[in-house]
This record gives C-alpha cells, structure tokens and sequence, in this order.
C-alpha cells in the first residue's frame, strides 16, 4: 500500500545527478518549485570528470563559478589528443563567443565527480527544491500521460510523489527506458566496450606557459578505434586515468581490474606511459560496461529525459557532464513553454525539445565516428579546412541553428556518407607513423673471392604498433634482411632509419628473438625473465616480472628452470623476456620454427594475444604462408635470392582471425600463386 504525498509538484526529477540538479536549478531560477528524487546518498564516486567550455558557461550562467573557484578545481583550457605510439597529436582549445559572434580564449574546469555531484544537489535544495530520499519504483499514469512515480524510502515504504511533469535524469540507470514508456533503447557502436579506471598520484603533467602546456589539461591517448585512454587532473595531486577497450580483450586477459588498468596504462601508448611514476591506485579500480546506446524517442505526456537516461555515446571528447547540464537548461525552457500553456495541449509538447537535443548529440556522434574513421582528414578539419567550426563543436556550440550552416558539420557528415558498412571498421593505417624504413638496400657476401648476391634493393616501410611477416623460401635472404635492420648488419648499398633515425647498430630498445632458444639455462623462469631488468628498483623489477609471467601464461613456474619446461613454454619465456624491457620494437626470426605443429599452433595464438596487449612493433620472418596469414598486418612475400620484394599483400581480416573463411583462404591461395604454387599436394 503506497501513500500519497500531500504535495503535488510541478516537476519531479528521477535523479540528483548533474543532469536532474541542473534541471533543478534552472526551473527554481525560472520561478518554478521541483523535487528531486535521489537514492543513493552523496558524496558519491563516478567517472566523467571534464567540463567543455560551454558547460562552464552553462555553471556561470547558473552563479555557480564563485562556489567553482572556492573549491580550486584544476583549470581546463583545453584537451591534447595523443595518436598511436604516441608521436604525433593535435590540440583544441577552449573559446567562447563573444556577443560580436568573435571567438576568444576561455577556460573551463577538471571536476572531482564526488564533491561536484554533491555541489549541485546541495545547491539546488538550498535555492528551494524539495528533496526525497528513495528509489524510483514505477511511473505514475492517470488517462495515458505521466502524472508522477511512485519510490520506496530508505525504510522501505512506498510512496507517490504528484507531479504534471516526470524529468528523468537517472543517467544509465535510464529509468523510464526500463519501463517502457520511451522508445526501445538500441546498442550502438561501442557497446560492447568495457571502461576500467582508478585514479593516481604523483604523475608527470604539462607544465609550459602556453595554454596547451598547462597542467589542467585533458589528455586523451588513443591506440585504435575503441581502444583508448583518458588523463584527467582532478587536483594538485590525483589524476583520474582510465582505459577503454573491447570488452572480450579484456575479459581474454584473465587479469583482475587492477592488474589490467595497470598493464593497459603502461602499454596503450608510450606518451601516456612515460607519465606513469607509480601503479599505486589511490582510488579502487572499477568498471563500466555498456557503453553506447540510443533511445529515438524519450518524451511525451508528462514525461521528458534529460542526458544518460535516453543517449550515451563513447567517452572519448567527455561530453557527458556537458549534456547532462546543457540538456537540464533546455528542458526547462521546454518545461517553462509548457507551464506558460504554449505547448500543454499538444499531443507532444515536448516534441521540440526532443528534436533539438537529440540533434546535438547526433552532431557529437558524427564528430566521434569521423575522428576514429578519419582520423588524418579529421586532424586537417581540426587545424586547417575548418578550424573555427570544430573548435566551436569541442566547445558544445551544437544545436540548432548554431551548427545548421556549418560548413565543418557537412564536411565531416560528407566523410562519413563514404563509409561502407560492410567493411570491417579498423582504424585507417595511414593514420600510424612510419616506425621503419629500409630504403634501397642491397647486400652481397663474399665467399672464396666470389661475390654471392642475398639481396637486391629492398625498400620497406612498417608502421608503429603493426605486425610485419617477412615470408620467403629458406634461403632468400630473411634472415639477413632481419640482421640489417637490427643493426647487427651493415647493408653493402642503401640504408635503414627507425624512428627517423639511421640504424648503425644494435640498439637496447630493439630486442631480436633468435631461430635458436636463447633461454640461459642456469636461471628460473623469474631469472630469465628478469635478466635486462638489473638496473631498476626491486620492487619494480618484482612487478613487472610478475607481470610478464602472468601475462605468457607461465603463473606457477616461476622457480622452474628451462629443462623442467617443454619447447613452447621455453618460447614464452623467451618473448617474456624481450618484452620485460619494454622495446621500441621486436624481431623474430622463425621463433616457432623447431615447435611440433600443434605447439606452433598455440604459441601464434600467444604472440596475438601479448601483441594485442602490448602494441610492439613486429618484424616476423617466417617460410610459413598458414603462420604469416595467421599473424600478420602485411605480408612482404620475398622472392628466391637474390631476394626481392615480390609483393606486399594486406591482411584485411580482423582477429581472431576464422582460418576456414572465404577471405583468409582468399589471401593465402594468393600468396600460394604469387610464388608459383598452387595449393595442392
């Protein structure tokens, strides 16, 4: 049996987030009397910590920046977006419009979610919302229109709070949703992505005098399409930092949350990494899923949705709090309509409303889709072609005649229509720096006074973070190939340049897997793995060896010595070993190469998974077509010596990767034809 509140409202609002404190505010600033239902109690922890520039403005607009500046929240002035291996990024500043339509620097503010949420909802109920601890159980309806809901208090009694006007702001608790009474809500692109996050001290931030140096800044670090990190000041001291990835990556590592930020933090990007003083969480390590749905329709009689409850979108650009508040002003300008009898008696008076925000977030949602589809043409968008728009889209300048002629929404909406659903959607691999570059060389030996030519003007370029299989038959110069360019070879013409610089030797950031394990075996497992790490502090080097052992799949072998272990777990060893220095990048020559076949097998399906953590570069010689097929980005297929470049074929299958599909086998009876077998004993 519930009871009835005496009082009935103009407006309730599920939810005493930013989004329904917000709304809140603006309808007590427009002569109006709401409540607010909340059940959890506040200060709260949660994610989603930067404000755009026009969220600032929406906080000034609501005389809140005295109260912002008290509380000394990290200056924001802009965000700096770090692409993969961290070499190349492209920065957006915050600017405001001035009343002559001009633009100018501004600022903004980095939020602790805790202390910001509970802001807002004490200011808001000291400005005259009523305010009702509970849990919303069910909308309230009296001749099909929303009159109210009904909630349960913390004592677990029910009640029904009268309102001509239901505001949901329950975030991605999306109340009304579960109940039906906005239209189905659908997946969209990212949601099967998983967001692991925690907070750190003590970490290395920008410290210049320009604005995009400044140490408020947000900074976003990205590896590929929905694989990505955020680094978010919050004070002096603690930073909000977090990943988001595909949620069976995660699932398929087998790591505690913990253990998986902590990997993925010092792996995702080596910008972000070099920033990264300590792995001691200050906060717990938590976990979001679900991250992208859409309801079209959230608004009728007696109800409306403001932010999270009808529409979330990747993270990336932390638009969140901005639609949560800019959303709460423009539903109360439609409330306001509504209670002044303009719109009551339509069969939807919040129809424009609806038309209006969604249109902003489909601007936001086209700007995410260009910048992980396009991302060189986005960054030219950005910093050239249409600068003065994008900046205005960063800012949240998004609705309605504001962007309806702009010419930097049709241009990317243009990029877009040439998308084809059908194919797979990867992040474009011109958008990845060239890491490698072997041009012209040529190499000749000479045995008893004659000349022997192994290779003949091979000129080559890999990519940063790409997995490069250099396949020939045995013989042809692989090898040789591989040696010149980890520097343990001079090349008799031409010459190699990683990272634009010219290779003359080996080099202790490149690490080379050899043909023959290279296990030493007088150590552990713990001993090998740890052999390069002398030089850091124990405790570091205990960690990350522990790290490494987990990640190889190697946990409790630890204190065995190689001859305790079989052929592929000397294997593992072996590349544990390599990557627990942190390359710039690995070669290896046919490390499987004296494996069984069902071990070989295994050990691919291994290096995938500790490549897909770790991103490494990867030059990988093989005379196997299944294992380059299997493994690779590209396939260089080598000629008989002297050895040429016959040709590069692109591997365009995502993994894991289906070896009995239409196209694999597509690609590797090419490469059977291309050096003049056909695939038939």
């Amino acid at each position: 049996m519930s009871t009835t509140e005496s009082k009935k409202h103009d407006v309730v609002i599920v939810g005493g987030g930013p989004g329904g404190a917000a709304t809140a505010l603006y309808l007590l600033k427009a002569g109006l009397r709401p409540a607010i239902l909340e059940r959890e109690n506040f200060p709260r922890y949660h994610i989603g910590e930067s404000l755009t520039g026009e969220c600032g403005e929406c906080l000034r607009g609501l005389d809140l920046e005295p109260i912002m500046l008290a509380e000394g929240n990290p200056i924001k002035h802009g965000v700096k977006v770090w692409g993969p291996g961290g070499r190349n990024s492209f920065w957006v500043e915050v600017q405001e419009r001035t009343a002559e339509n001009r633009r100018k620097p501004s600022w903004t503010w980095q939020v602790k979610r805790s202390r910001f949420d509970q802001i807002l909802l004490e200011t808001a109920i000291a400005r005259g919302a009523d305010y009702f601890p509970g849990e919303a159980v069910t909308p309230l309806v009296e001749d099909d229109r929303v009159t109210g809901v009904r909630f349960r208090n913390p004592q677990g009694a029910t009640h029904d709070l009268k309102a001509e006007v239901l505001v949901d702001a329950s975030g991605q608790g999306t109340f009304l949703a579960n109940k039906d009474f906005t239209s189905r809500k659908e997946r969209g692109d990212g949601d099967k992505n998983v967001a692991i996050f925690s907070q750190l001290a003590g970490l290395v931030r920008d410290s210049g005098e320009a604005t995009d140096q400044k140490p408020g800044n947000t900074l976003i670090f990205y590896r590929q399409k929905h694989q990505w990190a955020w680094f978010i000041p919050l004070d002096d001291e603690v930073v909000s930092v977090g990943v988001v990835t595909p949620s069976d990556y995660f699932t398929g590592q087998k790591l505690s949350k913990p253990d998986f930020l902590r990997q993925e933090l010092m792996s995702i990007n080596p910008e972000l990494s070099r920033r990264i003083t300590n792995l001691n969480f200050v906060e717990e390590a938590r976990a979001a899923t679900s991250y992208s749905y859409w309801c079209r329709h959230f608004t009728g009689k007696g109800f409306l949705c403001v932010g999270d409850s009808h529409r979330f979108m990747d993270p990336i650009f932390s638009f969140g709090l901005f639609f949560a508040v800019k959303e709460a002003q423009y539903a109360s300008e439609a409330l306001v309509r509504y209670f002044n009898g303009e719109t009551r008696n339509l069969d939807n008076p919040f129809a424009e409303y609806e038309a209006l925000v969604d249109g902003g977030q489909d601007v936001i949602q086209d700007l995410v889709d260009c910048f992980w589809d396009f991302p060189l043409a986005f960054q030219m968008l950005v910093h050239r072609s249409h600068q003065e728009d994008m900046v205005d889209l960063f800012a949240g300048r998004v609705y309605g005649e504001t962007v309806k002629n702009s010419e930097g929404v049709a241009a990317m909406r243009r990029l877009l229509a040439t998308r084809q659903p059908s194919v797979v959607e990867t992040t474009p691999q011109p958008a990845m720096p060239t890491k490698v570059s072997i041009e012209g060389v040529s190499m000749v030996f000479r045995r008893d006074g004659a000349a022997v030519n192994v290779l003949e003007n091979i000129s080559l370029e890999a990519r940063e973070g790409e997995f490069v299989c250099i396949l020939g038959p045995s013989g042809c110069g692989k090898s040789t190939l591989l040696n010149i360019v980890a520097g343990f070879l001079k090349p008799t013409e031409g010459g190699v340049k990683i990272d634009g610089e010219e290779v003359r030797g080996p080099d202790p950031r490149r690490i080379f897997v050899f043909q023959e394990r290279g296990v030493f075996p007088w150590l552990t497992v713990e001993g090998n793995i740890g052999f390069g790490l002398s030089g850091l502090p124990r405790e570091e080097r205990k960690r990350r060896i522990a790290h490494y052992v987990q990640l190889v799949g190697l946990e409790g072998f630890e204190h065995a010595y190689p001859q305790e272990l079989s052929g592929g777990m000397k294997q593992r060893v072996e590349v544990a070993r390599a990557l627990a220095v942190n390359p710039d990048m690995l070669f290896l020559d046919e490390p499987f190469g004296a494996l069984d076949s069902i071990t070989r097998l295994i050990m691919r399906g291994e290096l995938l998974r500790i490549w897909e953590a770790e991103r490494k570069t990867i030059l990988f010689v093989t005379h196997d077509i299944e294992e380059s097929v299997q493994l690779a980005d590209r396939v260089v297929v080598m000629s008989a010596r002297p050895a040429q470049i016959r040709r590069i074929v692109e591997i365009d299958i995502p993994h894991p990767r289906d070896i009995s599909s239409p196209r694999y086998l597509e690609l590797r009876d090419g490469i059977f034809e291309e050096i003049g077998l056909a695939h038939k004993v």
